[in-house]
């Protein structure tokens, strides 16, 4: 994603560390809300446009029961 990715996860994703009392030296997990709308951003800016899952395709993702 490169350094304006990673900029872009930092800016968004400060809110939400910010509401921690302290935070521990370690890596956290930025949102997945976060990170998908910095991926987007970033598409979008490199003019890349992709498909979004139709509702049957979500649900395969998200099942267990179906697939290999």
């Amino acid at each position: 994603m490169g350094t304006q990715g990673i900029f872009g996860k930092h800016q968004l994703g400060w809110p939400v560390a910010s509401r921690e009392q302290k935070l521990n030296k370690r890596v956290y997990d930025v949102p997945a809300d976060i990170d998908q709308e910095v991926a987007r951003l970033k598409l979008a800016a490199m003019k890349i446009a992709i498909d979004r899952l139709t509702a049957g395709q979500q649900g395969y993702l998200s099942s267990w029961e179906e697939g290999t």
